[in-house]
């Protein structure tokens, strides 16, 4: 996320989410799939930009 929260694409709603996300609750989403989608394409290219492994989120990318 630091990585990200750098990044001039940024968006703020990500922060919001993560805290579900990372306790794995989607009980209660908030959100479009297309804009998980766009945030998670964003975080694959900041990523990717900066030499680390991104395997893990493509397959969740292609699960979307």
């Amino acid at each position: 996320m630091m990585i990200l929260r750098e990044s001039t694409l940024y968006i703020s709603t990500l922060d919001n989410k993560m805290e579900q996300i990372k306790k794995r609750n989607f009980d209660n989403p908030n959100f479009l799939s297309k804009c998980y989608l766009k945030s998670v394409n964003l975080f694959t290219s900041q990523t990717s930009k900066n030499w680390l492994n991104t395997e893990s989120i493509n397959g969740v990318r292609k699960n979307i």
